[in-house]
């Protein structure tokens, strides 16, 4: 389990400060007005003419993001909630459930970091970087960390990037910035030293997912280079990246690891053997059938599936009353049908 950040507020006293200004759906920052702390949380950015760099909750509905008091609060009174699904689970599962509702985490979150070999190697990475703050201190060492996920879609990787903000959220009272395309990096960038001014200190990590969008157009990989170089964003930083077309984002952007230390690979055909049976019983509820254990699709699926078709697999299966080779010739089928008639992406 990550441990929660012990220093107190920031404070905003001096000449010059920014201080966080909560406008009800949204928090925005200006100098010499009422101080307040940013409340740890994931954020959207968006620049409006009038008011600046504006941070959106991650609720799009204008829903606040909880506070970290909150959350804990809401954690503990959800007891009830882990008992019922910790006595409807045995053995390893039961554990695991626990494991992952103490740590401040969705309990129908499914570890695919624990089945998949590159999401393996970013968790550890990250949680090595995150026990190793000191390390770093006293060699003066920039406290910062950059991953980069790659690989087909429906490996994962959203799946594991949502699940380790929240993660960061609860135990480190983390401030989680989402860049989603070029608008939201450009707005990010017109108030970055703003968000350094209001959240010294404080555990952040920005997310770009599909860098690719933005790293392929020169404008926007100039303004890329921008935030990864930050002077702003040296220090209890992680960037944690995905994309699915590796091949269109340009190598200079990614053979420096002072900005992206490590690049790991997130492919189905990885996945341990053990994979299929558990993502079933996740999805559905219900026992492997012990009768597909030995089938010859099995190796086939795990080879060709992504996470997301074996879960469409699964559907059709149960939807269709169909034994599991049946619903995996279903979707062999749609698979010929899309590469012969459709046209490939990128």
């Amino acid at each position: 389990m990550m441990s929660s950040r012990s220093n107190g507020s920031n404070s905003f006293n001096n000449k010059g400060d920014i201080a966080v200004v909560d406008f009800g759906k949204f928090f925005g920052f200006k100098p010499h007005l009422k101080e307040m702390d940013l409340p740890a949380g994931i954020y959207y950015p968006h620049f409006d003419p009038d008011l600046g760099l504006l941070l959106h909750p991650m609720d799009k509905d204008g829903e606040r993001n909880q506070t970290f008091s909150q959350l804990v609060q809401d954690r503990r009174g959800a007891t009830d909630l882990l008992h019922e699904i910790t006595d409807h689970a045995e053995g390893p599962r039961a554990s695991m459930a626990t494991e992952f509702f103490n740590a401040g985490n969705d309990v129908s979150y499914f570890p695919m970091e624990e089945y998949n070999p590159g999401l393996e190697q970013a968790h550890n990475s990250l949680i090595r970087f995150l026990s190793n703050k000191e390390f770093y201190q006293t060699r003066n060492l920039d406290y910062k960390r950059g991953v980069l996920l790659y690989g087909e879609p429906g490996s994962g990787k959203t799946r594991y990037l949502d699940q380790f903000s929240q993660r960061l959220v609860v135990d480190y009272d983390a401030i989680i910035i989402r860049i989603e395309n070029a608008d939201s990096l450009k707005s990010f960038l017109t108030g970055l030293i703003h968000v350094y001014k209001a959240t010294k200190g404080r555990m952040m990590m920005i997310v770009i997912e599909e860098l690719s969008l933005v790293a392929s157009n020169r404008e926007l990989h100039l303004n890329l280079l921008s935030l990864l170089d930050s002077s702003f964003f040296k220090e209890n930083v992680i960037f944690l990246m995905t994309t699915n077309n590796p091949e269109n984002i340009p190598a200079n952007l990614i053979d420096r690891p002072s900005r992206i230390d490590d690049l790991l690979e997130v492919k189905a055909v990885d996945n341990k053997p053990e994979f299929i049976p558990d993502w079933y019983e996740h999805i559905t509820g219900e026992k492997f059938p012990e009768s597909a254990r030995d089938a010859n699709w099995l190796e086939e699926a795990r080879k060709e599936c992504s996470a997301a078709y074996l879960r469409e697999l699964f559907l059709y299966a149960m939807l269709n009353e169909v034994e599991l080779a049946e619903a995996w010739q279903h979707i062999k089928e749609r698979k010929r049908i899309i590469k012969e008639n459709f046209k490939e992406s990128g």
